[in-house]
């Protein structure tokens, strides 16, 4: 995929209604095929805030605790893209 290409995605993620959060994430994971080695991914994830939650809350907790999970549990997924970056 270009890098053009790739940038109109994000944009559009970027554009979409009522997203509260959006997380950009550099995954390098192992690929299965040996051949291929490391495969450097962006992932993109688009949230909403669910209903009586605090953001900053459950922010300024996994920083104490250092647990992003007291993020991920207020979370609702709205959108998610994947992009193989070459």
């Amino acid at each position: 995929m270009e890098a053009t290409e790739i940038f109109k995605q994000i944009e559009n993620v970027l554009h979409k209604d009522n997203l509260d959060v959006i997380f950009a994430v550099t995954d390098t994971s192992v690929s299965d095929k040996q051949e291929e080695g490391i495969v450097p991914y962006l992932n993109i994830y688009g949230c909403s805030i669910m209903n009586d939650h605090n953001f900053d809350l459950a922010y300024k907790k996994a920083i104490q605790h250092d647990d992003l999970g007291y993020l991920v549990e207020i979370l609702r997924y709205r959108f998610r893209s994947d992009f193989h970056i070459k």
